[in-house]
């Protein structure tokens, strides 16, 4: 009687490790594949890359909302993003984690950029060009992959998806955030000028020459 008790026990661990295992699975496969860009996930492409049916996909998630939250609270986990544990001092670091982060998604998933016309292409590249004779002044004899990144961080900031971003996220008006973006533009230069400095003064200084003994 006892030797059944347990069997039975068993089976259903196991089962139940299978679900969560199924689960795990469906979840992972819509972050590679969609998230966190996405406002929906289309079930059959989910149960297609997770290798399930896609009658499991719903099993485990009736709706989209079911879907989304899921996968929303995968990505805060992973990506160190907790909005409740954030503060000015670790903002910066958390911001680069959860950065890295999306940028495994990218290279492991099948993101791809939005399609764009060839007048919109020629402008954009016309706008990084300009960033980059501006900024580059700023960042000579940097590391060049954080040159880039500085530069990537100035086109950014000039782009309409910012302005658009402020005022319907936040409601700011064109001037405001107008007044909030240069002052973010003008702190970065103030904040390169200064590196600039200890950099030209670390060169500038002669190496110090210990003396024998």
């Amino acid at each position: 009687m006892h030797e059944e008790e347990a069997k039975r026990t068993y089976r259903s661990e196991l089962r139940a490790e299978q679900v969560d295992a199924t689960r795990q699975r469906i979840i992972e496969a819509a972050v590679a594949g969609f998230a966190p860009w996405a406002a929906a996930l289309p079930f059959d492409k989910v149960a297609e890359r997770a290798r399930v049916s896609e009658r499991t996909v719903y099993r485990h998630f009736p709706t989209q909302r079911d879907l989304l939250q899921a996968v929303t609270a995968h990505i805060v986990a992973r990506s160190g993003w907790e909005p409740d544990e954030l503060n000015a001092e670790n903002l910066g670091p958390r911001t680069a984690r959860a950065f890295t982060y999306f940028g495994t998604l990218i290279e492991s998933g099948e993101h791809q950029p939005e399609p764009q016309s060839p007048e919109m292409k020629a402008l954009r590249a016309k706008r990084l060009e300009t960033i980059e004779r501006i900024v580059a002044p700023y960042t000579e004899g940097m590391d060049p992959e954080l040159a880039r990144g500085i530069c990537a961080i100035f086109a950014e900031l000039v782009r309409v998806q910012v302005f658009r971003g402020l005022f319907e996220q936040w409601g700011l008006s064109g001037a405001e955030a107008g007044r909030a973006v240069e002052w973010a533009i003008n702190a970065l230069f103030n904040e390169l000028g200064r590196k600039e400095e200890e950099w030209n003064t670390t060169k500038a200084s002669p190496p110090t020459i210990e003396a024998a003994p």
